[in-house]
């Protein structure tokens, strides 16, 4: 390990108690970090509104962190677009402020950043320069990215699926499995297209940019890319569940309030070359999830 690895071992997480959250944090704790929590409502380790500056810098007083992973967001995106300000104040202001808190209380922290890849629109996959967001939601995070710019950072795009703990909020791929395992039908789109990660590897990449404080912008996603009709009748295979159950329809059909970007292929070769990863398939993310769910059905 070298010097920089023993200094910085006292992460802050904030938005903690999250989907992603509930992921990475066990994970960093595994790969050797002292992780302290933080929300803005919900137990944990702090709580605080990173829309106040005064209450983010009192934050980072109280946590003396070595490092932070900021996974505060609004991430509904029709909500977003009805209440631009809330958007604003969730995905830009809190990361101005932790960033002001950072520069008083933490100078020499590190920042990990979690954005989107909805920062994207056009024909993919992407490159990190080629960032167009389209929407409320885009605009805010791609802000917040800018606000996080403005000290030792990496911020990640991504996006990303695999097991959530909260009944009431499920990734697309919960969805999926458990919709269908209800004997429900679903319309699943044609001509949205992605590449995203399962909550496991991305809290594994989380760990390595902490580790090597790697700094910049880089699309942290599968290495390839499907659409979600393509993701979605894979799962069903994987899982033996009626395919018949799947509608496949343009995204036109889902009554959706705000526009959404419909490729949004990332380019990952940037952070296979600053990691010096070969990033995984979807088949092989979805391939690793089924294994995992086996695995924890038969204990």
């Amino acid at each position: 390990m070298n010097d920089v690895d023993e200094r910085v071992r006292r992460v802050l997480v904030t938005g903690a108690t999250g989907m992603l959250g509930s992921v990475l944090v066990p994970s960093l704790k595994q790969q050797g970090w002292v992780v302290l929590t933080h929300t803005r409502r919900r137990a944990a380790d702090f709580v605080a509104d990173l829309g106040s500056a005064d209450e983010a810098v009192e934050l980072i007083r109280r946590a003396r962190p070595d490092a932070v992973v900021n996974l505060v967001a609004a991430t509904d995106v029709d909500e977003c677009d009805r209440n631009p300000v809330r958007a604003f104040a969730a995905n830009t202001a809190s990361v101005e402020y932790l960033c002001q808190g950072l520069d008083v209380a933490a100078p020499e922290a590190f920042l990990v950043h979690v954005s989107s890849d909805q920062v994207y629109d056009g024909e993919g996959p992407h490159r990190e320069e080629a960032a167009r967001p389209s929407n409320v939601y885009a605009l805010t995070k791609y802000a917040g990215e800018l606000a996080a710019r403005s000290r030792p950072s990496a911020i990640l795009r991504t996006n990303f699926f695999g097991v959530s703990p909260f009944d009431g909020r499920k990734s697309f791929s919960d969805w999926v499995v458990s919709e269908l395992s209800s004997g429900n039908s679903l319309n699943v789109f044609t001509d949205v297209r992605f590449s995203p990660l399962t909550m496991r590897c991305l809290s594994s990449l989380v760990g390595e940019f902490l580790e090597r404080r790697v700094q910049g912008t880089y699309n942290v996603g599968s290495r390839d890319g499907c659409t979600k009709a393509e993701f979605a009748f894979a799962l069903a295979r994987k899982w033996g569940l009626p395919e018949a159950l799947l509608s496949a329809c343009p995204m036109e059909m889902g009554g959706l309030r705000a526009y959404r970007p419909c490729d949004m292929r990332m380019d990952v070769s940037r952070v296979e070359a600053a990691l010096g990863w070969r990033m995984p398939s979807i088949e092989e993310e979805i391939e690793g999830l089924w294994r995992r769910s086996r695995a924890q059905t038969e204990q």
